[in-house]
């Protein structure tokens, strides 16, 4: 035999051998779906901080202030957050009609419910526009649970077809105002669509050369976006600007 063919059919053993290696068993092909079936399913966080609810009724008391904004996104044609700068004039604001939005008045466990829920929005958005490496694993998502007095005094709206809201006879102070949404839409986008060899020339001088050819294909997006901020009320109730924004931790706030 040829030492050449020997070389070869040796180098075919081991790359056949690696790849029998590469397989999985049985054991393996569950670990990898329970692993990435728990990706997707979210922790569950309590507040641990108690609530109050002589304290929040207290804080819903009849007053003069109010809370008052405009709910819109700037998302792209492809679904995602416009983050240029400066911000690009073919984005528009798109406001949000006819959405719930939810105010709570400020109180301990709505202040670290915000907090903890802002920390792991910046773990989840980095990891999505940032380097995500093989040893970089994706953080799992959150449920944040708040108590049942929560729900009980919290006070909700829906914001007219201009995406405005407004909460009237408050007192003065704090509350947060959350809101949540998905986006659906469709664009068209350049996909590959085959190839074909063309002829530059003719004779012994021509040369053909291999052209790939791509096509417009609707691609449908969905978006999930949400707003939770503590904002102060007034009086003279001037709007917040309430912009929402992609949400890669998909906000989910239960109560006990």
């Amino acid at each position: 035999m040829n030492p050449k063919s020997i070389i070869i059919n040796t180098a075919v053993l081991f790359i056949s051998l690696a790849l029998v290696g590469c397989a999985e068993n049985g054991v393996q092909t569950a670990e990898r779906q329970a692993n990435n079936a728990r990706k997707t399913t979210p922790i569950e966080v309590h507040i641990n901080v108690p609530f109050s609810a002589s304290d929040a009724k207290a804080a819903l008391a009849k007053g003069d202030y109010s809370v008052s904004g405009v709910l819109y996104h700037r998302l792209t044609v492809s679904g995602r957050e416009d983050n240029s700068w400066p911000q690009s004039p073919s984005v528009q604001n798109v406001p949000l009609r006819g959405q719930t939005v939810f105010l709570h008045p400020e109180s301990a466990q709505i202040v670290e419910l915000e907090k903890l829920f802002k920390q792991h929005q910046k773990v989840m958005e980095n990891w999505y526009t940032g380097s995500r490496g093989m040893f970089n694993q994706q953080p799992q998502t959150k449920q944040f649970i708040l108590s049942p007095d929560a729900r009980y005094y919290a006070v909700k709206t829906t914001t007219d077809q201009f995406g405005r809201y407004r909460f009237t006879h408050l007192k003065p102070g704090r509350y947060l105002v959350t809101s949540s949404a998905w986006q659906s839409g469709t664009y068209n986008k350049s996909v590959y669509a085959g190839s074909s060899e063309v002829s530059d020339g003719t004779g012994i001088f021509g040369q053909r050369a291999t052209i790939d050819h791509t096509k417009l294909a609707p691609v449908n997006y969905k978006t999930y976006l949400a707003y939770i901020e503590l904002v102060s009320a007034s009086k003279d109730g001037a709007p917040i600007d309430s912009r929402m924004r992609v949400d890669y931790n998909r906000m989910s706030i239960e109560y006990d």
